[in-house]
């Protein structure tokens, strides 16, 4: 297996991810729990899970997966070392978590504590948002969503709000590197734009929190910029399972 590091973090990943979606739906928990187990025999210390999978479990499931993780680390807690967990806050408009209430520093802060709970874990390694909160192109909403309608000034308000969030976790050792999923090259540049502007002005606000937040970037659709857009701010790009390469 190959490593590397995530990002500008000293968190060192293989560039091979495991993916947990399915975990809850398709394969239960034995499936799952043999699968982390043939996973890490093998070198593959990246997991990948949110708190919405499995997909397409509903209101009912949701949750699942992160759950089926936890018992496995109930049953191996001494191997949690060994293993980078990444999980995701589930943005605006899924019913199934939280109501549809998507991100924002309230939000944060309770989908964090449930997704600790689930994991029977008391810190993750890598948190990222599952889509902005505006809003994005992603889970075929190629032709649906309208970028022009987004009130800037409010996203960018929302933005700031969640990063100081995610910054008072940093602070309480609930997470350790922040990251952004299905996000558009707008979006990843305002995040890191606004990282760079909150450590220049942190005595104003506070944001001296934020400064071990190193924003990460997952993409689906190569087309959409963001390959582009990441190399040249030094950030990473995670595909779906697999670390492509460390940009600098």
């Amino acid at each position: 297996m190959q490593y590397t590091k995530l990002g500008r973090t000293d968190i060192e990943v293989s560039r091979i991810c495991l993916g947990t979606m399915t975990w809850g739906t398709q394969n239960s928990e034995s499936d799952g729990h043999q699968q982390m187990d043939h996973a890490l025999g093998r070198g593959v210390t990246f997991w990948d899970t949110a708190e919405m999978y499995p997909i397409m479990g509903g209101v009912e499931r949701a949750g699942r997966t992160e759950e089926i993780i936890g018992t496995w680390l109930q049953k191996n807690p001494s191997r949690r070392s060994e293993i980078v967990l990444a999980t995701k806050i589930t943005g605006n408009g899924n019913k199934s978590v939280r109501n549809g209430r998507g991100i924002d520093a309230k939000e944060i802060k309770i989908a964090i504590e449930g997704s600790l709970r689930r994991l029977k874990t008391d810190y993750v390694d890598l948190y990222q948002f599952h889509w902005p909160q505006r809003g994005s192109y992603h889970f075929q909403q190629q032709w649906d969503y309208h970028p022009e309608s987004c009130e800037r000034a409010e996203a960018r308000d929302n933005l700031l709000e969640s990063l100081q969030a995610v910054g008072d976790l940093v602070a309480e050792g609930k997470v350790r590197a922040f990251g952004v999923s299905d996000d558009s090259v707008w979006g990843a540049m305002e995040l890191l734009r606004l990282c760079r502007s909150a450590w220049s002005a942190a005595s104003a606000i506070g944001a001296e929190r934020i400064q071990p937040v190193v924003p990460a970037v997952r993409y689906r659709l190569g087309g959409s910029g963001l390959l582009r857009g990441c190399r040249p701010a030094g950030m990473v790009a995670a595909g779906d399972g697999l670390v492509e390469r460390e940009v600098s």
